[in-house]
C-alpha cells in the first residue's frame, strides 16, 4: 500500500507500507544480500568475504584514518552502477586519501 504523507512543511512524499509477509520477505532478501560473497580479500585471512564483513572492515579502516592511527586510507571497493564505474565526490573517483603533514 502506498500513501502520500507530509515529510515536512514543504515536502510531500510517498511511503510504502508492507504487510507481515512482505516485511519478512524483504528482510530475508536483505540478509541474503549482506551474506553474499565478494572477491575482495579480507584484511587478515582469506580471498573472499561477505558484504557485511567488507563494510565493517572499511568502517574500521576509515575510523583508524580519522583518529590518526593510519596516514592513508585506500578504498577497496568500487562504486559501480549497472557494471559502469561511477564517479563520486564531485566527478572525481577517489582511490585513496592521504593525510597532509
Amino acid at each position: 500500500m502506498v500513501k502520500t504523507e507530509d515529510l515536512n512543511r514543504r515536502k510531500i512524499g510517498k511511503r510504502v507500507y508492507l504487510n507481515d509477509i512482505q516485511t519478512k520477505d524483504l528482510m530475508n532478501k536483505l540478509n541474503e544480500f549482506f551474506e553474499s560473497e565478494v572477491n575482495i580479500p579480507r584484511i587478515r585471512v582469506g580471498k573472499k568475504q561477505t558484504i557485511e564483513t567488507l563494510i565493517n572492515e572499511e568502517a574500521l579502516q576509515l575510523a583508524k584514518f580519522i583518529i590518526d592511527e593510519r596516514h592513508t586510507w585506500t578504498i577497496r571497493m568500487e562504486a559501480k552502477a549497472d557494471g559502469v564505474q561511477s564517479p563520486i565526490f564531485e566527478g572525481k573517483l577517489i582511490d585513496s586519501w592521504k593525510r597532509e603533514a
